[in-house]
């Protein structure tokens, strides 16, 4: 398995409603502290571990909500379907799965402007091909 590593440039100043749970467990709930560099990594699976078929991942960081349907065949990544893609302003990222394909990896470059949906949508597609591994 190879692992990347976002930094994201980007602070956060989004506030989570008052019957979420506490910054202190942010890790969890899924909100970004305001003020710090938010760090989210991942790796791409070993697709000769990965059987035919197709799977569905998830991955949600407020805003951001993502589900996606990987289809594999012979090990290989042919088809990725966004299924939802709540996004915020980072639609551009929508090419991520495309890239995917081409690279059949996880180690692609995020969407300039889109970062953080780049990364969550990289963790909806792990995700799925995690769920078979």
């Amino acid at each position: 398995m190879h692992e990347k590593t976002y930094h994201s440039p980007y602070q956060y100043s989004l506030s989570p409603p008052p019957d979420s749970p506490s910054w202190e467990n942010s890790a969890d709930s899924g909100y970004c502290k305001p003020g710090k560099l938010t760090t989210i990594a991942f790796s791409t699976p070993d697709l000769t571990q990965v059987s035919d078929g197709t799977y569905t991942g998830n991955y949600a960081r407020f805003p951001l909500d993502v589900e996606v349907e990987v289809v594999i065949d012979d090990h290989t990544i042919v088809q990725i379907d966004l299924l939802k893609h709540r996004n915020g302003e980072g639609q551009a990222a929508e090419t991520i799965p495309a890239e995917v394909i081409r690279e059949q990896s996880l180690e692609v470059d995020a969407v300039s402007g889109a970062t953080y949906s780049s990364i969550v949508i990289l963790k909806a597609i792990e995700d799925a091909l995690l769920a078979e591994t």
